[in-house]
C-alpha cells in the first residue's frame, strides 16, 4: 500500500531560480531528471546529495525553482520509504 501526496506548491508555477549543479538541490534533481518520471528513494537521494534532509531540498526544488515533484510513502514496508518523481510536462 502506498500514500501519494502531490504538491505544485499551491501558489501555481513558480519562476525558476538559478540552480547550481554541485548543490544539494542540484545533485538531487539530476537524480530526479535521470529517473525519466520514475520514482527515486529517499535513501538513494541521500547518497547522491550528502544531505538528510531531502524533504527540505525538495521544498525548495518546488518553490524556489518551481519543478513539480510528486512524493509516495510506502507503508507497506519497515521502515517506511518515502520516494519522489520530477514530474516530466511538455513545456518544463
Amino acid at each position: 500500500m502506498s500514500i501519494a501526496f502531490i504538491n505544485d506548491g499551491g501558489n501555481g508555477p513558480a519562476k525558476r531560480g538559478r540552480l547550481r549543479e554541485d548543490s544539494q538541490c542540484g545533485k538531487i534533481l539530476a537524480v530526479l531528471k535521470a529517473a525519466n518520471g520514475d520514482w527515486v528513494t529517499m535513501p538513494a537521494l541521500v547518497l547522491v546529495s550528502g544531505s538528510y534532509n531531502i524533504h527540505s531540498r525538495i521544498d525548495e526544488l518546488r518553490h524556489v525553482h518551481g519543478y513539480q515533484i510528486e512524493n509516495e510513502t510506502d507503508v507497506s514496508v519497515r521502515p517506511h520509504v518515502s520516494k519522489y518523481r520530477l514530474v516530466v510536462t511538455a513545456n518544463p
